[in-house]
């Protein structure tokens, strides 16, 4: 049984299509094959590509995170106090 695929991000970019499936809790993972393919120099995917996928992850992850919902100026309650 192959394990279920929560995330997914896509880029289009001219001609290609990358898309990347990804299960939750391995976005660091998803995140080293976009640095791995933007430094492969036979590849059109680039450092600005992987950046916008990133971010893209990252969304995915705060809209899942124990803040989600909260302002993300100031996430923490006022009764919790900042080092």
């Amino acid at each position: 049984m192959e394990p279920m695929l929560d995330g997914k991000v896509i880029l289009v970019k001219g001609k290609h299509r990358y898309e990347f499936r990804y299960q939750q809790g391995s976005e660091l993972a998803a995140l080293d094959a976009f640095v791995s393919l933007a430094g492969n120099a036979q590849s059109d995917f680039d450092w600005f590509d992987a950046a916008v996928l990133s971010y893209q992850i990252s969304k995915n992850f705060s809209d899942t995170d124990e803040f989600a919902g909260q302002d993300d100026e100031y996430p923490f309650s006022q009764e919790e106090s900042w080092p």
